[in-house]
């Protein structure tokens, strides 16, 4: 069995409906062998966005991404498929440390319309923490590594370190676990957002911004609302 230890990286939103765009995935590849886990490889990679020409302050200042990083580099999509190449032919899980990358994957994969067949045996380790450890509230990541005295690895936010930390994780819980098998039906429907966001992720704009004729959006205006003429009906013969 193959485990795929992912995390994620996008930018910063500022209001309800924008796309949460990927700009770095990174993971950690382990493999059951002789009856322990071993690590057989690392996937790291930057991401172009579509629509965030420029990443914003906020981004830059959680993720350490810099504009010149993700420029020159695929998009999403293409990036996505050489991702899923590399999980290897043998079964596998995919695990991240929340729920919020697998959300933040789905809206990306439907934007890019990318099939979503592979996305099986998906699980949350963090609800699976807060399960073996009796926690009404979700641990982050850094406060579950020192519940277990694991020193953490690289840079918080870093995408691929994130993974490695998250690994890390596993492994020391990993006989306890009671990993769910599901498909990408189930996995959409439980993490998928639903018909309204879907709608928002693809129309909307900011209260307030300006559209490329001048119009605000936001607030109806005389121009654009139009009212129904009446109807003359013709009186019956007879």
């Amino acid at each position: 069995m193959t485990y795929i230890i992912f995390d994620l990286e996008w930018v910063a939103t500022f209001y309800k409906g924008q796309l949460p765009e990927v700009i770095s995935i990174g993971a950690v590849k382990l493999e059951e062998r002789d009856g322990r886990l071993v690590e057989t490889g690392r996937f790291n990679a930057y991401v172009r966005p579509q629509k965030a020409k420029n990443l914003n302050k906020r981004t830059i200042k959680i993720t350490g991404i810099k504009p010149q990083d993700i420029l020159a580099q695929d998009d999403f999509s293409k990036v996505w498929r050489r991702f899923v190449k590399w999980f290897g032919e043998r079964e596998y899980y995919l695990l991240t440390w929340g729920s919020e990358d697998v959300r933040t994957l789905i809206k990306n994969c439907r934007q890019h319309r990318m099939p979503l067949e592979w996305l099986r045996n998906y699980n949350d380790l963090q609800g699976e923490f807060g399960r073996l450890y009796g926690q009404k509230n979700q641990s982050g990541l850094l406060v579950a590594l020192e519940m277990l005295a694991i020193p953490p690895l690289g840079q918080h936010h870093s995408a691929v370190d994130d993974a490695r930390n998250t690994a890390a994780i596993f492994r020391a819980i990993y006989d306890r676990l009671q990993l769910e098998r599901n498909h990408h039906l189930q996995v959409t429907k439980k993490f998928g957002p639903k018909d309204k966001d879907k709608r928002r992720m693809t129309s909307k704009r900011p209260a307030g911004a300006r559209t490329g004729t001048g119009t605000r959006t936001g607030a109806a205006t005389r121009s654009s609302v139009k009212r129904p003429r009446p109807v003359r009906t013709s009186a019956a013969r007879g």
